[in-house]
């Protein structure tokens, strides 16, 4: 993905410890939810067990954006041996999931290092 004002950027990064990593930054909205979709998705293709998009450098997301979460949240549930992680450490961020209750469904960790030792 290309960066650009207001937009967000991603790049897919592979971590020693077999997770996938999708790291997000700037703001995700409806304007480029569905390329945030499609690198999610073609990095959940990947054979890691473990898929963790990093939301530690987004500053905005909204309604577009956490359901492209919630859509991979559930495709990846549906299959036991794969699991979906999301690191936000910023209290605007943590309060849209908390007041959204996506808190009580999608596994969300302060830091990329947690997110992938758990």
């Amino acid at each position: 993905m290309t960066e650009r004002p207001g937009g967000v950027d991603s790049a897919i990064s592979l971590l020693v410890n077999d997770c996938v990593v999708v790291r997000a930054l700037g703001d995700i909205d409806i304007a480029n939810a569905a390329e945030f979709e499609e690198t999610i998705r073609l990095a959940g293709g990947a054979d890691a067990p473990v898929l963790v998009i990093d939301l530690s450098e987004v500053s905005f997301i909204d309604s577009s954006g956490l359901g492209v979460l919630v859509t991979h949240q559930y495709a990846r549930r549906d299959d036991d041996a794969k699991v979906f992680r999301v690191v936000a450490s910023s209290a605007h961020l943590l309060k849209i999931f908390e007041v959204t209750g996506l808190d009580q469904v999608i596994s969300i960790f302060p830091d990329l290092a947690s997110a992938t030792k758990a």
